[in-house]
């Protein structure tokens, strides 16, 4: 149970983090606050912890022959909240992602692709590490650029 859990907590922290790198590379006319981005990957991780607590419950309830039905009515919203976490920590990334690339804010239709590609990582993957890279490579290389004019020869 807890080897089906892992994947989905390993790809929301990475999201997570990708979105948060990309949030501080913006320029600073772009004012996007990575509240929401914060909250929403803490409120799935620990969200994940308790669903997986509830399925043990549930489990051994089930053996003794009782459901405790209020547990899962209580479970339903809560993972519904999840769910939307998870989709706002793609949207933030996706976003991001194109903003930085473009400098500028960009509308919705201009980051939908982007946020297939993140939606459907396995596959969205081959696309996006070479756009990552990109933009690493190009940091480097002004962050190179700008130490080497500070350089003073006496």
């Amino acid at each position: 149970m807890l080897i089906d859990v892992l994947p989905s907590v390993a790809y929301v922290l990475w999201m997570w983090r990708v979105g948060y790198l990309l949030y501080r590379r913006l320029p600073a006319q772009i004012k996007i606050s990575p509240v929401y981005l914060h909250l929403g990957a803490t409120y799935f991780v620990l969200y994940t912890l308790l669903f997986l607590y509830t399925l043990g419950l549930v489990k051994e309830s089930v053996l003794e022959g009782n459901l405790p039905y209020g547990m899962l009515l209580l479970l339903a919203p809560m993972h519904l909240l999840a769910t939307f976490c998870l989709l706002y920590i793609i949207y933030f990334a996706a976003r991001s992602l194109v903003s930085v690339e473009r400098q500028r804010v960009v509308s919705t239709s201009e980051f939908t692709g982007a946020y297939l590609l993140f939606m459907f990582l396995p596959i969205g993957i081959w696309f996006l590490q070479p756009r990552l890279n990109k933009l690493e490579s190009l940091q480097s290389y002004k962050l190179l650029r700008f130490r080497c004019q500070n350089i003073k020869i006496i």
